[in-house]
């Protein structure tokens, strides 16, 4: 008689076995999406030459079939590999996309300095997508934060087959929310700045590296480094409190204060927002920090006669809820203007979560 142990050792196999086998299908009803329609083939860490000679890794995710397919691009800071749930997403329902790691991340080659690169990188990376043998001439850009803000920097001036765009959790500026109302957002730019490091830790090591940094992170150890860090004085060392080295863009955004200096101005795109006539879908959240820039860029587009999409939920900038929205609400905005596909996209522009009612 098989032991009772085993019997529930190979039930556990076999559950895992049948979910893999519908695990996109599974996926599609827990994120409340469309069913998957294509299979996914991925190229990686394509090393795409910018015009200065450095080299930014990609990814190029395809519908397995033939057919002519719209591409999404997507480019990010954090790791184009932690994107695979999101971006496997799109490919499955008929997009190219086109994941890439900005400059000095990830194994793309410089400096990171954030924001600066974004607009030449950016267009640089329009450019190879236009010259791709399976690029159908509709493009449209997607994330978060600061893949949100690598979209305001190249919409201004973009071709015209950058045909959408859902920039979410964030505005095409960054002074007023590292200053907001004047003051140095401590908390913002500490917490980011050691993200960046512990996320970079995980790049290309040895798996037991990283199961020991999850462990270091579950057990409160990098909690209690950060809470060190934001005790520490004076503030422009604080970084090697945070992260154990010098950040010098840290530096760089906690003494420049005033919104109108040069490091600011250069990474400000908020004076083209009035010339942009991409079709744009704004998501945003009642308790992120970036809220007021959302709505100032809602209001700018409106007052130069668009019509962009506007959706804020009950999130915070990290929310999960945030990000699979903005999943949602970008397939049924691609659909529509890469594909022309109208049938699932909203007639009311404008839909909030009211909060004392807790309903849309």
């Amino acid at each position: 008689m098989i032991p009772l142990a085993i019997l529930a050792l190979l039930a556990l196999v076999l559950a895992g076995c049948v979910m893999y086998h519908y695990r996109r299908s599974l996926i599609a009803r827990v994120f409340r999406l469309s069913p998957p329609r294509h299979d996914v083939r991925v190229t990686r860490d394509i090393p795409m030459a910018m015009p200065d000679g450095v080299r930014l890794l990609t990814d190029h995710y395809a519908p397995r079939e033939k057919g002519s397919f719209p591409t999404i691009l997507i480019r990010t800071p954090y790791g184009k590999g932690g994107l695979s749930v999101f971006v496997h997403r799109f490919a499955e329902r008929g997009y190219h996309v086109v994941a890439q790691n900005v400059r000095g991340r990830f194994g793309s080659d410089g400096e990171f300095d954030p924001e600066i690169n974004e607009a030449a990188d950016g267009r640089a990376t329009l450019d190879w997508i236009a010259q791709q043998p399976w690029f159908n001439g509709a493009l449209g850009m997607w994330g978060q934060s600061y893949l949100g803000y690598v979209q305001w920097a190249v919409a201004a001036d973009a071709p015209p087959f950058l045909k959408a765009m859902v920039p979410s959790l964030v505005g095409p500026e960054i002074f007023t929310h590292t200053h907001p109302d004047g003051a140095f957002s401590l908390d913002t730019r500490l917490h980011w700045i050691w993200a960046l490091k512990f996320k970079s830790k995980f790049y290309k090591q040895p798996f037991w590296k990283t199961l020991a940094q999850i462990v270091s992170l579950l057990s409160g150890k990098e909690t209690r480094k950060l809470k060190a860090a934001f005790t520490h004085l004076p503030l422009i060392t604080a970084d090697v409190a945070a992260t154990g080295e010098s950040v010098p863009f840290y530096r760089e955004m906690l003494t420049n204060t005033q919104s109108d200096q040069p490091y600011w101005k250069i990474r400000d795109h908020s004076a083209s927002v009035p010339r942009i006539s991409i079709p744009v879908c704004l998501i945003g959240g009642w308790y992120d920090i970036i809220l007021r820039g959302v709505l100032d860029t809602y209001a700018t587009l409106k007052t130069a006669g668009q019509n962009p999409y506007l959706t804020i939920g009950p999130w915070h900038h990290a929310h999960l809820g945030a990000y699979l929205e903005s999943l949602r609400e970008g397939l049924i905005w691609f659909d529509s203007h890469l594909k022309g596909e109208n049938s699932r996209l909203r007639n009311k522009p404008v839909r909030i979560y009211v909060m004392s009612a807790n309903e849309w």
